[in-house]
């Protein structure tokens, strides 16, 4: 409600999918519906991150690249996540992996990536990020978010 008090024409909620065996997108219109009955304010989209907001950041591998001195990225794990296969690798393991010296670290690894990520690079391997740039209306992903 204070979002639309400030001129907000929707709500996006972002959830991690993580273990979870149901249909994203079943899961997803559930907790809408849900939203929508508890505030019917705002129109409530919900997008599952498919398993965990790792498996986004592991997406533009190139992010990772771009930072020698922190990530090694190996052709094994390009093969993991390229073509279109990003939310379905285990992302953390991977990254924990590819972390040169010391450990990964949740927060400031991701603000790392993030920086250098190439929002069109990720999406090409992630369809669940695409599905967030759908409903962000991203107009290269406002008709589909099915295919990169």
């Amino acid at each position: 409600m204070i979002a639309a008090g400030q001129g907000a024409d929707a709500a996006v909620v972002l959830l991690d999918r993580e273990q979870q065996d149901a249909c994203p997108g079943r899961i997803a219109r559930d907790i809408a519906a849900a939203l929508m009955r508890a505030c019917a304010v705002l129109p409530a989209y919900v997008v599952l991150k498919n398993r965990c907001f790792e498996n986004w950041l592991v997406a533009d591998l190139g992010a990772l690249l771009a930072q020698p001195s922190r990530f090694e990225v190996t052709s094994a794990m390009r093969k993991k996540v390229e073509p279109n296969k990003a939310d379905q690798c285990d992302a953390i393991a991977l990254l924990k992996k590819s972390v040169i010296e010391d450990q990964y670290e949740k927060v400031r690894d991701s603000v790392r990536i993030c920086s250098k990520m190439d929002v069109a690079v990720a999406a090409r391997h992630s369809r669940s990020f695409r599905h967030l740039l759908h409903v962000l209306e991203d107009p290269a992903y406002l008709s589909q978010c099915r295919l990169p």
